[in-house]
């Protein structure tokens, strides 16, 4: 059994444990967020911001894979991953802002954004560094590592906005996401210095 990970596969997991733990912490409770404190939301407004963000990030995906595919080097997925999650990282704060629904559905399109550049950034720079014979492993290693940090921001993020309120919640999201642009920044380094342009 693999001891240890490629130093770009601890990066990508530590960089996606804080942003999907970070969301992680205001998903569970985003529909009462936007139902009470939100001038016209509702149960099904919220529907309608999930149905924005998923509807934005899955018609962009292809396109921005396409295009990161035409770099035979892997600068520009490294690159796209960064930028992406530094426009995720912001949404909180947009969520923080808003002041009507229609806010919060132009925030859902900028998360649609943001992930979208991120994601077949992250899964081609995974599968590029992950050792031959130990993919499973790492996949595995990746997986739990999601899983449980998820499981701890739900029950946490409730407790953080019941206690302090939602915007200290909305901050320590974005805190998760300075992190984990800071180690997406990281990995461009690395993938610079090992010259995979």
């Amino acid at each position: 059994m693999r001891r240890s990970l490629p130093n770009a596969i601890r990066l990508l997991i530590l960089g996606d444990l804080f942003m999907f733990s970070g969301f992680g912490l205001i998903g569970p409770i985003f529909a009462v967020y936007v139902s009470d404190r939100i001038p016209g939301g509702s149960i099904a407004s919220v529907g309608y911001a999930a149905t924005i963000f998923l509807l934005t990030e899955t018609l962009l995906k292809i396109p921005i894979g396409r295009f990161t595919d035409k770099d035979k080097g892997y600068k520009r997925e490294a690159l796209t991953l960064l930028i992406g999650t530094l426009i995720e990282t912001m949404v909180p704060l947009l969520y923080l802002a808003s002041r009507t629904m229609w806010h919060i559905y132009l925030a859902q399109v900028v998360y649609g954004i943001g992930f979208a550049l991120a994601f077949p950034g992250w899964m081609t720079m995974f599968t590029r560094h992950a050792d031959r014979g130990h993919e499973g492993f790492e996949w595995s290693v990746y997986s739990s590592t999601i899983g449980i940090g998820g499981a701890f921001a739900a029950a946490i993020g409730g407790t953080v906005a019941q206690a302090f309120g939602f915007p200290v919640l909305f901050y320590f999201v974005f805190l998760a996401g300075v992190i984990s642009s800071l180690s997406y920044a990281l990995l461009l380094w690395y993938t610079l210095r090992n010259g995979e342009r």
